[in-house]
């Protein structure tokens, strides 16, 4: 998804309206908030409009009654401080504020969920934040959209508060923005600290705990069915601070505050320990959100129509919250890189191969990563740990193996040349673990946008034209993203790298030869218009029905092909789009690459690496817009489509499922489906032409929202 704009309207320190008393100026931390990390706890909630109030009333309404709220959650618009003469940490009540941000947004709010939102777009809706001393406790940045729409991001320290404390919070500031009052009494934040002061904690071991992981959240949000008891808590867990709610479900009514130190200290260190064992173990944080009123915050618009944690800090966790309607859970799921590096082909290429000059073809080709992604369900191994760890081994030794065939692929592009320096500098090489089910990832219908998480981040420093991902999922499945640059292969030559790569996995040998090959950069920065990729399944009996409404007396000098046939229904839709759009008829040309290996005279060039394709425009003009399918048909030849991309097999079972990845510029690619019956259509438009064409008649009753066919 592209990036929002975002426009800063307000920020300021937001204070309280009144001072807090000098008695409650000093608030000592419990041993619960001891124990915490120190991060801050994100969440956003997001407001549909409103014809209550206007955007400018609900804005001046929430900064009145957040400084109405703070005079009651006093140790919020404070500040941490360590006192030297004790060695405690406690927080200063000074009223010092808290950081208060509004901002524009050039987008619908509707449309921006409607597409799933990924992880960075959430990110920007938050106040940016950072752990020192002199920062604030809490932030709230309030997103206006175009709509009217509102998304409210809430950042808090976690020494300072908890899952319940922060839905206390924000429940009692909305009362007080829709009521004008707030309550009487809170309980007190004192009294978590006066039963479990804080300790020196000097019995067993010390730990250093390592660097955070180098994590990307990944906004996939898995719904499942939720049947778990509630337990009443003690009288001590209703009070505002940090208390860890199943540390204190397992306390129970424990009658010594001693017993309860002891508990909740050695579960702590327990859980320590095996986070410390993440290099030989599966360990997996995870927090639940669930059974807070989250979707009860109404400040005089309505209830929220979705509220989401965002993950910001650098650690390996999972988020799980209730869906809106109470009978599900939503899951924030992380993906962990667990190793990034270049790997080089097994054999230095020799002196004479260093240099390639780039041919016609290659010069022609538009200067972009190509980006596909392999599926791998998983294999049913016995020791699955070990299964993975074979896979991966087996996979970067196979893949410098196979680069000693493919060596422009470890080289770099020099411009001024326009040729490849095959210097064995390397491929981008990356090994990640996510913590979800694969089968039940693809089962929701993975988001087009979600998929770009599983592709290697080209590193533009130094270079490459191949990057490679491998993804490994908690039940064994594997998802391998592959990114290529177009300027040293077309569709035809990764297919032949891919399956060449495959055959040297699986058997553990290189074919003797390679026809001669035939580079990187990225797009250019010029922004353009915001593009939307979405993915149309044309299953065969779809395509069939297209093919029955041709014309019969329309003559053609050989049935049209099934690619054919669904380009011809894409180009039509979206020449009606146009038309609607520009209120006439509109010269329309349809650009799409021709495969010349086989179609000339030297059998040498048949499996010729590199770009070897032409591109042709099939041209219809405004004055002589056909209407009928077949005609489209006739303006249409064939396209680059026979390539081989689901017969990699690298040991472990074909690929379930190929498919391509969002893309940043308008442009359509097909697939054929795995049983070979049908074609994926992934279409990439600008986002109004996008509402257009999926809401298309043609297109609805002639496509499926299957997730992947099986």
């Amino acid at each position: 998804m592209a990036k929002l704009g975002i426009e800063i309207q307000i920020r300021k320190i937001l204070k309280s309206s009144a001072p807090t008393p000098n008695h409650l100026r000093t608030l000592n931390l419990s041993l619960f908030d001891q124990l915490s990390p120190p991060v801050y706890v994100s969440i956003l909630f997001n407001y549909l409009p409103s014809s209550i109030c206007t955007v400018e009333t609900s804005c001046n309404k929430l900064q009145k009654s957040l400084a109405h709220t703070l005079t009651k959650f006093y140790p919020l618009a404070g500040r941490i401080l360590f006192r030297e003469n004790d060695h405690q940490f406690l927080i200063h009540c000074n009223d010092q504020g808290i950081e208060y941000v509004e901002t524009k947004v050039n987008a619908d709010l509707a449309e921006f969920l409607h597409q799933g939102p990924n992880h960075a777009p959430l990110v920007d809706r938050l106040p940016k934040m950072d752990h020192r001393p002199s920062s604030p406790l809490l932030g709230v940045q309030v997103n206006v959209f175009n709509c009217g729409g509102l998304a409210m991001g809430i950042q808090i320290s976690h020494i300072v508060a908890d899952a319940f404390t922060l839905a206390t919070f924000v429940n009692e500031w909305a009362n007080t923005s829709l009521t004008g009052t707030t309550k009487d009494c809170l309980s007190s934040f004192s009294h978590l600290s006066s039963l479990f002061p804080t300790r020196v904690l000097s019995s067993g071991p010390k730990y250093s705990v390592p660097p955070p992981p180098n994590t990307t959240s990944v906004s996939k949000i898995v719904t499942r069915s939720d049947h778990s008891t509630k337990d009443k808590l003690n009288d001590f867990v209703n009070s505002v601070g940090n208390p860890i709610r199943d540390t204190c479900v397992a306390i129970g009514k424990a009658e010594s505050v001693d017993d309860v130190f002891s508990l909740v200290v050695n579960n702590h260190k327990k859980a320590v320990d095996k986070y410390l064992q993440r290099d030989k173990m599966n360990v997996y944080p995870i927090t639940s959100w669930c059974g807070f009123p989250w979707y009860e915050a109404d400040f005089g618009w309505g209830k929220p129509f979705w509220v989401t944690s965002v993950s910001i800090d650098d650690y390996e966790t999972i988020v799980v919250m209730d869906t809106k309607d109470g009978d599900g859970i939503q899951a924030w799921i992380e993906i962990q890189i667990q190793m990034r590096k270049m790997i080089k082909p097994s054999t230095p290429t020799p002196n004479h191969l260093r240099s390639l000059q780039l041919s016609f073809f290659d010069q022609g080709a538009p200067r972009l990563y190509v980006p596909i992604l392999f599926h791998y369900l998983p294999t049913g191994e016995c020791n699955r740990e070990l299964g993975i760890i074979g896979k991966c081994e087996n996979l970067h030794n196979s893949l410098a193996e196979t680069l000693t065939k493919f060596y422009p692929l470890a080289g770099r592009f020099i411009e001024d040349e326009f040729s490849i320096h095959c210097n064995d500098e390397g491929v981008e090489y990356v090994e990640s673990k996510v913590n979800s089910d694969l089968a039940e990832f693809l089962r929701q219908g993975p988001k087009i946008e979600l998929l770009d998480d599983l592709l290697p981040e080209m590193d533009q420093s130094s270079s490459p034209l191949l990057g490679v991902q491998v993804n490994l999922f908690n039940c064994g499945g594997l998802v391998m993203g592959i990114q290529i640059s177009h300027i040293v292969a077309d569709a035809f030559t990764l297919a032949t790298f891919v399956n060449e790569w495959a055959n040297t996995s699986l058997t553990g040998t290189t074919k003797d030869c390679l026809q001669s090959f035939g580079p990187q950069f990225s797009l250019p920065s010029k922004q353009g218009p915001k593009i939307t990729t979405k993915r149309f399944v044309f299953d065969a009996l779809a395509i069939a029905n297209l093919r029955n409404r041709i014309n019969p007396s329309a003559t053609f000098t050989c049935r049209p092909t099934r690619v054919v046939v669904v380009m011809s229904l894409i180009w039509k839709v979206l020449m009606g789009i146009s038309s609607a759009k520009h209120g006439h008829s509109r010269d329309s040309s349809f650009l799409f690459p021709i495969n010349l290996r086989g179609k000339s005279k030297l059998s040498s060039l048949e499996h010729a690496q590199g770009n070897f394709y032409v591109t042709v425009a099939a041209t219809l003009e405004a004055n002589e817009m056909r209407r009928e399918l077949h005609e489209f048909v006739n303006s249409i030849g064939s396209t680059a489509r026979n390539t081989s991309l689901s017969i990699a097999d690298f040991g472990w079972g074909k690929p379930m499922w190929v498919s391509s990845v969002g893309k940043t510029f308008e442009v359509i690619s097909l697939f054929d489906t795995k049983n070979g019956d049908g074609i994926e259509a992934w279409v990439s438009l600008k986002e109004n032409d996008m509402i257009e064409f999926e809401r298309d008649a043609q297109i609805l009753a002639s496509t499926s929202k299957a997730a992947f066919d099986s």
